[in-house]
């Protein structure tokens, strides 16, 4: 089956449904301070943030999720509801990561053409740009946790997801990197896109498994799970005997 004729999940299309919706009134006001985002873009932020090989807390994922703009992560931080929201929607692609079933929003549509599937006017190339902004904050992260005997596999699929944010960009790596003449930059994009569901699979499968090693080696860290459902108002999971939003939220 290709991605032009997947099958959805009604569940989890229902679940996205509600997500989208919770996270409006964020995607508004980002888009006021000049920073828009979309459901897609976030969804491409939190699966890169999910397949990493560490966990990381929401005080540090959500600030840069929108940039370190102090305006919105401010509202997010202040707003309950939506602060739930966006924790829960993390928690489900994490669970996905960790199942092995990670994949493109429900929602995600394709363009019948080439060049509506890139760039930030397109589904995919906002996913894609999502993903891209998760890959640069957590650079060093995958340096640092990288194998010699994953690293090159590891580069070319972070290549193939990122190939969507921006033809232009991509049409010049093809003519940099590609040496045969007879591989046309039409044929790298429908390859590209033909093994997109087994990319994102792949990609989050090394992270986790990068992951785990550390785990082996230092017991003491904490294991790659979801984050616990905190409310604002709870006592923090540290132990401090003070507010979650008063203590490690911030």
């Amino acid at each position: 089956m290709s991605m032009f004729d997947r099958a959805l999940d009604s569940k989890k299309a229902k679940q996205e449904k509600v997500f989208a919706a919770g996270l409006t009134k964020v995607m508004a006001l980002s888009e006021e301070h000049d920073f828009p985002m979309s459901f897609n873009v976030i969804h491409g932020f939190l699966f890169g943030l999910c397949s990493a090989p560490i966990a990381i807390g929401p005080e540090e994922w959500v600030p840069s999720l929108f940039g370190e703009n102090d305006a919105v992560t401010q509202v997010i931080f202040d707003d309950e509801k939506t602060f739930q929201i966006l924790i829960d929607f993390f928690n489900y692609i994490m669970d996905q990561v960790q199942e092995g079933g990670a994949e493109f929003p429900q929602a995600l549509v394709l363009s019948d053409t080439m060049s509506g599937n890139f760039g930030m006017e397109s589904d995919l190339g906002q996913w894609s740009q999502g993903f891209i902004d998760a890959s640069e904050w957590l650079g060093e992260v995958w340096e640092e946790a990288m194998i010699d005997v994953l690293e090159e596999d590891h580069n070319i699929k972070s290549v193939m997801l990122s190939f969507f944010s921006d033809e232009g960009f991509s049409r010049d790596l093809h003519e940099e990197l590609i040496e045969n003449d007879d591989i046309t930059f039409e044929e790298i994009y429908e390859d590209f896109l033909r093994l997109l569901p087994n990319t994102i699979k792949a990609y989050a499968f090394t992270g986790r498994k990068l992951y785990e090693q550390k785990l082996a080696a230092d017991p003491s860290l904490q294991p790659h799970v979801a984050e616990a459902k905190v409310g604002r108002n709870d006592p923090c999971p540290c132990g401090s005997g003070k507010k979650y939003k008063q203590c490690c939220l911030h």
